[in-house]
């Protein structure tokens, strides 16, 4: 696992993690030998002439000081520590050490050229409870780096979060070279942790560098807060009231940019950016909430200074919510948690302002009226809120759906809506269609196929989607997982290598072809019924687990009706939308028949090419039907016989679409330069059989491993080409329209085809469905030809 981590991520893992450990320790040690003391008074540097430093101001938040001391008087020692040369800082490293079993410390000053005496009560605080925060803090930023892929974001919040638990695991407590050792570790961490922090939200969510010197520069202005915003409790370097204004604008200026950049970075992020912005967003608000509620409650009644320091305890959910927003972003559905999150966090406000308002009418009241006494009422009063907040939160958390997610509610509602629908259904035909167009049209996958149980495997009874699906044999893998389960299998799931090892070559390849995100088992009388298969959301986004929920309602509402149904009507359906189904067979295929080849299934290098005319649906809406077909004939026989000229293998049509294979089944040395001609006198022949109004086309071409074979069907087998190069080509000719271009190739087809000069590199290319940047290559719109 180290291997793959940036050479400066193993540096700093292997730095500042240990010496994390050391300061720990020592922090831990410390707060069990002594209590974390602080100062009641700001000290002056010493004088010139003196030599001693003169007391500045006093620390009200540390209570009444009990002692003779004035600003101006002239300390001249503390405890058995002599002050002669000491200054603010000295002063607050040697306080500590020098306090006694009663809290206070003898103080020896001058005032008026007569010396005294008095002592100082001294203001302890339970730094032990910032501990565990640092223990969050560091134990996360060692797993961020471990499961997350290691890229600048990545590096950037792992250094991030570990300069904070530094900022966190200082202990000011126990001997004079403890605290000092304390103070400069948090000062040089304080120093460094807001530029970090700053530097950690402008790579977030995908690491992509600010652009210009000043934006990369920027971040390290901040760096000046760190060290005032240390030093105002000891005084230094500037005077208490000016240091506390300095660090104020400072923080403010910090908080404005954070939130400048992470909504800037909001607006332009993908979905999946999003989500995981949110649990930052979320993480961060469930850190600071209770502290705001326990501060709130403090400035009532100082009583409830053990709620503030138990509340200090939440600040470790956010290096948490960190964590799960780069490394598993799709755990829970975070919008669920957000708006969950937001009514009981407005209840809470509601139930404290009516308790801080109006607890002693209410008490009174509730004890005049059931005649008991004020401690009861206090007891009754509490539990009759706390039992009113449940049924309000369900009030209320709906409103706050509708009102910020307004497309989860409208998928809520038409799932709602689906599940009524079904119950009415008598036909299997009907009932699967309903499920899957009303499935495809809430969830807006980019595919839908919907597999029922027709004999010796598992046939496609409704399909939505660009790949031909293939016929599932019953003893398969994937089945006999399916049979074990009854949630759906994500793709987060199966694509983990203890799980894709249980399937086969062909399962995996045939998920993979059919960009299956999701994949929804329905069972009948404890059987596998019928399976779902769902590709990604168009939009991009992931499949909550609110989602996978809902899809179960569906599934199981489905299995309920066909359990009405009967077996052989879903068989003799399956077999009609077999025949809907069926492709020509490739002339090479016929060919190898004929010669007695091999046509066993197995993983060959190929190149594979899709083409789609461009504009078709505009186009065929201003023609007539008999126009529109003869023009799509003419064009299939140009584009079959551009690939039959080249030596490739035409798979399958699909409408205005094609997708061949060039070194299947026969081996093609060149084929990379023949798919890539070949491609390219598709983009200059097309446009003469369009008549009046030339056609356009857009072509991808990818070369890799395929999985090439004959595949079983329900009535016969079919010749295709499944797996992850497909799937990439069929993403290239898609992203002829995004980067208009005629052709786009991936880069190891441009190498192969001896790097033809007329294609343009574009760099770090993202291609929907795939979580890498690509290097591609396109032939512009004015670049077609032959080659």
């Amino acid at each position: 696992m180290l291997r793959r981590l940036r050479p400066l991520d193993r540096v700093l893992l292997f730095t500042l993690v240990p010496l994390w450990v050391v300061c720990s320790a020592l922090s831990v040690n410390s707060a069990l030998r002594h209590t974390s003391y602080s100062p009641p008074v700001y000290v002056s540097a010493p004088e010139k002439n003196t030599g001693y430093p003169k007391v500045t101001g006093f620390v009200r938040s540390l209570g009444a000081q009990e002692s003779d001391l004035r600003v101006g008087d002239r300390l001249l020692g503390l405890g058995t520590a002599d002050l002669r040369g000491v200054g603010p800082l000295g002063f607050f490293v040697r306080f500590p050490g020098e306090v006694g079993s009663d809290h206070r410390v003898t103080v020896i000053f001058e005032r008026a050229g007569e010396i005294q005496e008095t002592s100082l009560r001294a203001g302890s605080f339970p730094h032990w409870m910032w501990l565990p925060t640092s223990f969050f803090f560091a134990v996360t930023a060692v797993l961020l780096l471990f499961r997350s892929p290691t890229t600048r974001m990545v590096s950037a919040v792992f250094q991030a979060m570990m300069c904070v638990a530094f900022v966190y695991g200082s202990q000011f407590a126990g001997t004079r070279a403890e605290t000092a050792t304390s103070i400069a570790t948090h000062l040089f961490a304080a120093t460094l942790s807001y530029p970090l922090i700053v530097r950690a939200v402008l790579l977030f969510p995908h690491g992509v560098p600010p652009t210009g010197r000043l934006a990369r520069m920027a971040p390290w202005l901040f760096a000046a807060i760190g060290p005032f915003h240390a030093g105002v409790d000891v005084g230094f370097p500037l005077s208490p009231g000016v240091g506390t204004v300095v660090v104020s604008v400072g923080l403010l200026a910090l908080l404005a940019t954070i939130l400048i950049a992470t909504t800037r970075t909001y607006r332009r992020a993908d979905p999946i950016g999003r989500r995981q912005i949110k649990w930052v967003l979320f993480g961060l608000y469930a850190a600071m909430f209770p502290q705001v509620v326990a501060l709130t409650l403090m400035g009532f009644d100082p009583r409830f200074i053990p709620v503030f320091e138990g509340s200090q305890a939440m600040l470790g959910f956010f290096p948490v919510a960190i964590l799960i927003a780069a490394a598993r972003y799709n755990l829970f559905d975070i919008d669920r948690l957000i708006s969950a999150t937001a009514s009981y966090s407005l209840l809470a406000v509601a139930v404290l302002a009516l308790l801080l308002a109006a607890l002693p009418t209410l008490t009174e009241a509730v004890s005049t009226f059931m005649g008991i006494n004020p401690t009861g009422a206090q007891v009754f009063v509490g539990v009759a809120l706390a039992a009113v907040t449940v049924p309000a939160h369900r009030a209320l958390r709906p409103r706050l759906d509708a009102l910020f997610f307004p497309e989860r509610r409208s998928l809520d509602e038409g799932i709602h809506h689906l599940l009524e629908s079904l119950s009415a259904q008598h036909d299997p035909r009907e009932l699967t269609a309903l499920a899957g167009e009303q499935l495809d049209a809430q969830f807006r996958p980019e595919s839908c196929t919907v597999y029922a149980l027709t004999g010796p495997g598992y046939e496609p009874v409704f399909a939505r989607g660009r790949a031909v699906p293939p016929g599932i044999e019953a003893q398969s893998p994937l089945v006999t997982t399916l049979q074990a389960r009854t949630a759906p299998l994500a793709a987060d799931r199966f694509s983990r290598k203890d799980r894709i090892e249980q399937l086969s070559l062909f399962d995996r390849a045939a998920l993979d072809t059919l960009g299956a995100a999701v994949v929804v088992p329905v069972r009948q009388r404890g059987q596998l019924a019928a399976f779902l298969c769902m590709g990604p959301k168009r939009s991009g986004d992931i499949y909550t687990s609110t989602d996978l929920a809902l899809l179960m309602a569906v599934t199981d509402k489905v299995s309920t009706q066909l359990e009405r149904m009967d077996q052989e009507e879903i068989t003799r359906e399956a077999r009609a939308m077999q025949q809907e189904l069926r492709r020509f067979v490739p002339g090479a295929v016929a060919q190898q028949v004929e010669a007695g080849g091999d046509l066993e299934p197995r993983e060959r290098p190929v190149s594979v090419l899709f083409v789609d005319i461009r504009g078709y649906t505009a186009y065929t809406e201003s023609r007539a039907a008999h126009e529109v077909f003869t023009t799509i004939n003419r064009y299939t026989q140009t584009v079959s016989a551009i690939v039959e000229k080249f030596g490739g293998s035409v798979v399958e049509f699909n409408g205005d679409g094609m997708m061949a294979v060039f070194g299947a089944p026969t081996a093609l040395p060149d084929k990379e330069r023949a798919a890539v001609s070949a491609g390219r006198e598709m983009v200059a022949t097309v446009p003469t059989v369009g008549g009046p109004e030339p056609l356009a086309v857009g072509v991808g071409v990818a070369t890799g491993s395929a999985f090439v074979g004959s595949i079983q069907a329900v009535d016969r087998m079919i010749w295709t080409a499944l797996g992850n190069t497909t799937n990439l080509a069929a993403r290239l000719q898609g992203l002829t329209r995004d980067l208009d271009a005629a052709m786009v190739i991936d880069l190891a087809t441009w190498r192969a085809a001896g790097e033809p000069p007329a294609f343009e590199r574009r760099e770090q290319v993202v291609i929907r469905g795939r979580s890498q940047r690509e290097n591609l290559y396109v032939l512009s719109l004015c670049g077609g030809g032959k080659a």
